[in-house]
């Protein structure tokens, strides 16, 4: 009933837990989540087959089966949390660069908005 995982489904499953994770913004939660329950992910791995085990027959491509594979395996854990964190980093990164831009974009906006008010009350007048 359960089957091999190869090396290449393990990887597209990382990257869609890890896609799930950045898709709802939930870095910190899921770092802090994977961390605590690491030492128990393989007995986690072998309850979630026995309570879905039923449920198996109704998923396509075997995908619980596929997802608690990965996920008992603490190597894999150790990559999402690095793919995790990187992409925390970067977030970070783009924000920080943001708001400096946003800072300068709204004092430009400001500026060009009494230039143009300006323009205006001249054109007015003429």
């Amino acid at each position: 009933m359960w089957k091999k995982v190869s090396k290449e489904q393990e990887k597209k499953t990382i990257e869609k837990i890890i896609e799930l994770i950045d898709k709802y913004d939930m870095g910190l939660v899921s770092t802090i989540f994977l961390e605590t329950f690491k030492p128990v992910t393989y007995i986690g791995a072998q309850f979630g087959r026995f309570f879905l085990g039923p449920f198996n027959f109704f998923m396509k491509d075997d995908d619980i089966n596929t997802i608690l594979t990965t996920i008992e395996n603490r190597e894999n854990l150790d990559k999402i949390l690095v793919q995790i964190e990187e992409r925390e980093n970067l977030k970070r990164i783009k924000k920080l660069n943001g708001e400096k831009n946003n800072k300068f974009t709204k004092r430009k906006g400001i500026l060009y908005s009494i230039k143009e008010l300006i323009s205006k009350i001249i054109k007015f007048r003429v």
